[in-house]
């Protein structure tokens, strides 16, 4: 018997006249929201102590970090393209793509069980902002928390700087700065980079990129050393709850008590370190393994914005 196969035609071009309804009304749900999201996200190179930072944070029971989504970007051109959908399908769209990044499984949640609530909202509240806020919470949540306010660390946040200011005008961003022969010596090490060169330029351009941001919008923006955050933790804990508008809490700084909970630490072996006490043993590890013929590589590579850095 002949198949009927009216479903797969309709669709499609429902859709389609969805779209097409929206459009000529104008009424494409929009990247930013009217309400007041104020999300945080820690930019940087990688490997520059932005795992320490997000232990240190997550210990403060009004903050949520959760583990690196890889994916804002990405959603965020993905919601342009499609804004005029359905909203559901919309939905759907967003979260499936958190979803089926290889590395969400260490999120610990699945996204049906929030996908209605977001459904549900009213028009006026419809936007990527708000989806990303539910999602956000929803995880914090779901770890036991409830969050006052949500973060991300995730590096390659760094070269999506333009479409996260879009997403979330209000935003806060922290910028962790190391030494850049610190940060190319671990990329190595670790196996995460194979050419130490290499390493060094990804860490320049994650610099320039950061610091040119934060010139355009100094007021939502705060530079801290790595450096200083192992030699100083306090003070500098202290600085970044008032930039975040949260209570400082004494055991931030040493607590680890919470880190089964954050998804992904001890699931790399990268991370080793981050289980251990706050220590500046590791301020200049990379120049002191390095050889001098490599230190002076890296001196020519990229010696102006290590200058510049201090």
């Amino acid at each position: 018997m002949k198949q009927n196969r009216m479903p797969e035609v309709v669709a499609p071009w429902y859709d389609m006249a969805a779209r097409l309804k929206r459009l000529l009304f104008h009424r494409a749900y929009p990247l930013a929201s009217s309400l007041a999201e104020q999300p945080f996200f820690i930019i940087g190179s990688g490997r520059c102590g932005s795992t320490l930072l997000r232990r240190m944070l997550q210990a403060n029971p009004d903050v949520h970090i959760p583990p690196e989504s890889y994916v804002l970007g990405e959603v965020g051109r993905l919601f342009m393209r499609n804004r005029q959908m359905d909203w559901q399908h919309l939905v759907n769209l967003v979260l499936s793509t958190f979803e089926y990044q290889p590395e969400f499984d260490k999120f610990g949640v699945c996204t049906r069980d929030v996908v209605a609530r977001i459904r549900a909202l009213p028009e006026h509240e419809r936007s990527l902002a708000t989806i990303l806020d539910m999602f956000y919470r929803f995880h914090g949540t779901q770890s036991g928390e409830s969050p006052v306010v949500w973060g991300d660390k995730t590096p390659e946040n760094t070269f999506e700087l333009d479409m996260l200011i879009r997403i979330f005008p209000r935003a806060r961003f922290i910028h962790l700065l190391r030494d850049g022969v610190d940060v190319a010596a671990s990329f190595v090490s670790r196996g995460l980079r194979s050419d130490l060169l290499q390493a060094a330029q990804h860490w320049q351009q994650a610099v320039r990129t950061s610091r040119a941001f934060m010139r355009q919008y100094p007021d939502q923006c705060v530079e801290i050393q790595y450096e200083t955050l192992v030699s100083s933790p306090e003070p500098s804990i202290r600085m970044l709850c008032r930039f975040l508008k949260v209570n400082y809490h004494e055991d931030m700084i040493r607590s680890r008590a919470h880190v089964q909970r954050m998804g992904d630490l001890e699931a790399y072996q990268h991370y080793e370190h981050v289980l251990q006490p706050v220590s500046e043993q590791y301020i200049g590890r990379g120049r002191r393994q390095l050889s001098e013929q490599q230190l002076q590589q890296l001196r020519r590579a990229v010696g102006d914005t290590l200058a510049e850095a201090g």
